[in-house]
């Protein structure tokens, strides 16, 4: 529903939140408004994981909700890497196994 009033407004929180309220009431509207606040002040993690941050976040919401999106790049990079460690182990251990499983 609030996706609907959102394209209406073309992403404009502050115009669309009497209709986003309408629909979904004053607290989660305030919630949602606030989220998408937080949402627009993130840096771009890519430059912070490439060595060439902007700047970083000073409000205390924006630099956890940084803080947080980093750490799952980072874990989404380690499960990625033991995936890759224990294929290689399967593949050094049983190349017969391991070359029937691939195919």
């Amino acid at each position: 529903m609030v996706h609907k009033v959102l394209e209406a407004f073309e992403g404009h929180v502050r115009e669309a939140y009497p209709c986003i309220a309408g629909a979904v009431g004053e607290g989660p509207a305030s919630e949602f408004a606030g989220f998408v606040e937080v949402m627009r002040e993130l840096p771009d993690e890519n430059l912070i994981i490439n060595g060439r941050p902007s700047e970083f976040p000073s409000k205390p919401d924006v630099l956890y909700a940084t803080v947080g999106s980093l750490v799952n790049i980072l874990a989404s990079v380690c499960n990625l890497l033991f995936e890759w460690r224990n294929k290689a182990v399967l593949l050094c251990l049983f190349p017969q196994v391991y070359g029937y499983y691939r195919n």
